[in-house]
């Protein structure tokens, strides 16, 4: 067996292993009660909630943890072929290579190593990505074509807006190079329309209704005010320009290569203690990757401006800061979710080069990928144990079940045997908790996550509603609750 399929293989078996057990209650929590087809999002910027509750209205289907992770798992299948067809389009040869399919896989597979497995707007927001980047790589003078982008943009629309709005400027320009007919541009808002128009039908809601009802909220909520999500961006590209930068100057002022090393891993080094401010270390792939770029720009047998495929690459390096535009996490923790266009980006620029070994790249970016996946699935789970202890079956709902911890599991029971939860079909649980109201089988009024006091009085004015209120005191609370608070320091 080669050695990409092999790490590959064993990849894969890191993910599936840990799909039925482990459960993070804060984001992880949110995504699940997004995935479920009775709970409520009034005011909704993540809309993507549309699609299971019409596939619940339609087909009766109820997606659990365990579908969800898998869902996510295949769509990366479907992700790097969509790349591989991406990396044909830009290479311009005849047929889709196994190599290529592979390298993007292992590249998006190593977004496991930051948050929980299951499914979420970050996940699907780097899929259609992929699969927009296949079709804007194509001919985009035939009408089927821009349809298809704009079902994808459509899709992203109903994951993340900004997204949505940067890659649908981003198709604009690309029609008015290649020249496209302009009257083929209203083919780009066509599918949105048609599926607003189709949840409008069925479920009575829909993105637009939404997203203005929300937006006041947002606007409310200090952590998504533009500046700050502007900094939040700019700091990525702030300690990426100095790792590329430096990396850059110390290749081209040092002449030994022994010193030249010492430097390139001191600076390496310094960068990695400066920006490492949480508990994960996948910003070293990351910050590795942009010395990568700093070196090979002095290479004279990888003159950049002479590669016929230089806007491909250029593009591909400045994707993951606009993916990680409208969002409030730090770039280097979130970053690793992106990385597969860093990959491709080196993988494009290199690969015709004097000298340039595939196995070796393959071999590299496998075994790191399997100890980021080891690291972020097993290991050092988003907010909890290590996973291994995860061993008592709980039954959330009927015929739906998870591993938890022993003492998880009580917790739960105690939860469960009371009679004011025993008599709602809703909780209220803040901040952070939206997995506690799941794991019971329950829902949320209004949200499905409640973050911090501002939100939580933007959905409720004046009182909180007659609920059990399970609290986790890491801010106040804006009302006396009707009902006194469950307290819920840790799970």
């Amino acid at each position: 067996m080669k050695p990409l399929y092999f790490l590959l293989f064993f990849a894969v078996i890191l993910v599936l292993g840990g799909v039925d057990r482990g459960f993070d209650i804060s984001d992880e929590g949110l995504y699940a009660l997004l995935a479920h087809p009775l709970q409520d999002n009034f005011a909704g910027i993540f809309n993507y909630d549309l699609f299971f509750k019409a596939c619940y209205k339609l087909f009766n289907l109820h997606f659990g943890l365990i579908e969800l992770r898998i869902i996510r798992l295949l769509s990366y299948f479907l992700g790097a072929f969509a790349l591989a067809v991406f990396l044909r389009n830009v290479t311009k040869a005849n047929k889709i290579q196994n190599l290529d399919f592979g390298i993007s896989l292992l590249g998006l597979l190593a977004a496991y190593a930051f948050l929980p497995q299951t499914l979420s707007y970050n996940h699907l927001s780097v899929v259609l990505t992929c699969f927009w980047l296949a079709l804007i790589s194509g001919n985009i003078q035939k009408p089927a074509v821009l349809t298809l982008l704009g079902l994808v943009l459509a899709l992203l629309a109903y994951v993340k807006i900004p997204t949505a709005v940067l890659l649908f400027l981003g198709t604009f320009i690309f029609v008015i190079l290649q020249k496209a007919p302009r009257g083929y541009l209203v083919l780009l808002l066509i599918p949105f329309v048609l599926l607003e128009l189709i949840f409008f039908y069925f479920l009575q809601s829909s993105a637009i209704q939404r997203l203005w009802s929300g937006l006041g909220l947002m606007i409310g909520r200090p952590d998504y005010a533009l500046i700050t999500l502007v900094k939040h961006t700019l700091v990525g590209v702030f300690w990426i320009g100095l790792s590329v930068g430096g990396s850059w100057m110390i290749h081209r002022l040092l002449s030994h290569k022994s010193f030249k090393f010492i430097c390139l891993f001191l600076w390496l080094s310094g960068l990695i203690w400066l920006t490492h401010i949480t508990e994960e270390w996948n910003h070293v792939a990351l910050l590795f990757t942009a010395q990568l770029f700093g070196i090979l720009g002095l290479r004279l047998d990888m003159d950049f401006w002479k590669n016929p495929a230089r806007n491909w690459i250029l593009l591909l390096a400045i994707m993951p800061f606009l993916l990680h535009f409208g969002s409030n996490v730090y770039w280097l923790r979130i970053g690793i979710h992106y990385w597969v266009f860093w990959i491709l980006a080196l993988f494009i620029w290199t690969r015709n080069t004097p000298g340039f070994q595939a196995k070796t790249l393959e071999l590299g970016l496998g075994i790191l990928t399997c100890i980021l996946i080891f690291t972020g699935v097993w290991w050092r789970p988003f907010e909890q144990k290590s996973l291994w202890n995860y061993q008592v079956n709980w039954e959330y709902l009927p015929g739906k079940s998870i591993k938890l911890m022993p003492e998880q599991v009580q917790k739960l029971k105690d939860l469960q045997s009371r009679e004011d939860i025993q008599s709602q079909q809703q909780l209220l649980a803040v901040y952070r908790i939206s997995g506690i109201p799941f794991l019971l089988g329950k829902t949320m009024p209004k949200s499905p996550g409640f973050w911090d006091e501002n939100q939580l009085k933007g959905f409720f004015l004046k009182n909180l509603p007659d609920l059990p209120l399970i609290y986790n005191p890491i801010s106040d609370l804006p009302y006396r609750p009707v009902q006194d608070p469950i307290l819920l320091t840790e799970f």
